[in-house]
């Protein structure tokens, strides 16, 4: 296929990238901040927005930013024609994040990011998203005069992760070290809304063994916060028996921890998760209230019902859908069985997909005061 040959220059990226950008001027350079990456059947084009450090639109020292458009054969070609179509010389270290396009991100994603690692000038802090709108729209859009790369860096810092907490680093890293970790990864999925003319995030892509598995919608990713490590605040809404129909409760605090334990059989994989939460609406109809000494129990049984209805319709997607495991079972696998994970690492998104799991949950509600 002629676009893995498009992929094949990684190398030159270097000396395609500028240097410190201490020892030049600023005045002769362009920093990207946003790169979009695409592929057609001549080669790879590629949109750059950079931020000219000296321009200011409005005379306020606010500086501008200046889309760049560039193609080639491979991407060094296609970075190589922006730098020459762009007035200054384009610079990479401060770049915040990089776009890849439908026609790219299913087969090459890991690729284009393992690129861009392998360059010192470019910051391993970087995001990176995957989208099918039109770069150049997006990269108009200013809502409340940010400019494309903060809207969306911001977005993606406060409604889905960013970044894998299964393995460390940012999302430039984790393409690179799933090769060598085995462990399935994934890239936040964007949407650009036309008629709002807005962002907005539209689930994740996930990755396994070096490639492309499929998708997971915004709503569905909302369960992923349930197998999360550290604390994390979001809403559940569920039915409370004698109480009301789809009660709102802020969870204040969940987390999760994860085992797997080898039998003859393959692996039995448990999730065990603890959160918290407070009562974000009173309870409607019948005069009962949350002052009830019934309600307490009553809420704590509805979300512990509900939490694990989100849990197993994840577990669902990961082992029946997509086979591969996101969740991040395998690295719990690889602490309690490291030999085995050494010489079976290759073929855990199977093992993952036969594996039982069960649930332990506890959900506890808390109160203002001693109405329990």
């Amino acid at each position: 296929m002629r676009i893995r040959g498009l992929i094949a220059a990684f190398a030159a990226l270097p000396f395609l990238l500028c240097g410190c950008w201490d020892n030049v001027d600023i005045s002769r350079q362009n920093y990207a901040m946003s790169l979009w990456l695409g592929a057609d059947e001549n080669g790879i084009d590629c949109l750059v927005q950079c931020c000219d450090p000296v321009a200011s639109a409005d005379g306020d020292g606010t500086a501008n930013t200046i889309d760049v458009a560039g193609c080639g054969g491979n991407i060094s070609a296609a970075l190589a024609e922006a730098t020459r179509n762009s007035s200054k010389t384009i610079t990479y270290e401060h770049l915040q994040l990089i776009v890849i396009d439908k026609s790219l991100y299913k087969e090459y994603a890991s690729e284009c990011m393992a690129y861009f690692l392998r360059s010192a000038d470019v910051q391993k802090t970087v995001d990176v998203v995957i989208s099918g709108d039109d770069p150049a729209a997006m990269f108009e859009i200013k809502p409340a005069g940010e400019a494309f790369y903060e809207y969306v860096t911001g977005l993606l810092a406060s409604d889905i992760p960013s970044e894998s907490r299964l393995i460390g680093g940012s999302s430039l890293l984790v393409a690179c070290r799933a090769e060598k970790d085995g462990h399935a990864f994934f890239l936040n999925k964007i949407r650009y809304d036309e008629d709002a003319e807005t962002i907005l995030t539209d689930g994740v892509g996930v990755f396994s063994n070096g490639g492309f598995v499929g998708e997971i919608s915004a709503d569905e990713w909302e369960y992923f916060r349930l197998f999360e490590k550290r604390d994390t605040e979001f809403n559940v809404n569920c039915d409370v028996a004698g109480y009301g129909s789809n009660m709102g409760f802020r969870c204040i605090s969940s987390r999760c921890r994860l085992f797997a334990e080898q039998t003859d059989c393959g692996f039995a994989l448990r999730a065990v998760t603890e959160a918290s939460f407070t009562l974000s609406e009173q309870p409607q109809g019948d005069a009962r209230t949350a002052l009830d000494r019934g309600f307490y129990p009553a809420a704590e049984d509805a979300l512990r019902r509900e939490v694990k209805r989100r849990c197993e319709a994840l577990a669902f997607i990961a082992q029946k859908r997509l086979r591969a495991d996101f969740i991040g079972f395998g690295k719990a696998a690889e602490d309690s069985c490291p030999d085995w994970w050494e010489e079976n690492r290759e073929k855990w998104d199977e093992v993952f997909a036969s594996s039982p799991i069960s649930f332990d949950i506890t959900c506890s509600v808390i109160s203002g005061g001693d109405a329990k």
